[in-house]
């Protein structure tokens, strides 16, 4: 392994993963996804892959894709995580404090979202 790809292992692994809030938004519908996740980049990426390969396993999420195509959802971080100095601060006990205020606040109504519980597995 060259220098660069040392440095750049190095450098991600000391600055650690985001971990917060990300949505997957049906533009056509307004129907969101919402989820939580330790490492954010992680469960965006594999939904897109599932659903591009018609494997979701969220069957509603899945016909809808397959219905108004990949240019009709978006795909985001919604909240990352930010200790801001906080001595008391635990990404642990801050993610499930924004889980419980999204699942809270999410219409399942117009939600894909399944299962109480926001956390990606």
């Amino acid at each position: 392994m060259d220098d660069t790809k040392k440095a750049l292992k190095r450098r991600y692994k000391l600055e650690g993963r985001p971990a917060g809030i990300f949505r997957v938004r049906n533009d056509v519908t307004g129907k969101v996804f919402v989820g939580s996740s330790l490492d954010l980049n992680s469960p965006l990426n594999r939904i897109e892959f599932e659903l591009q390969h018609g494997i979701s396993r969220n069957r509603e999420l899945q016909e809808d894709y397959g219905r108004y195509g990949r240019k009709s959802f978006t795909f985001e971080i919604v909240e990352v995580l930010d200790p801001a100095g906080d001595p008391a601060f635990t990404v642990e006990r801050r993610l499930e404090e924004l889980e419980q205020a999204y699942a809270a606040n999410l219409d399942r109504t117009n939600s894909y979202n399944t299962k109480e519980r926001l956390r990606f597995p």
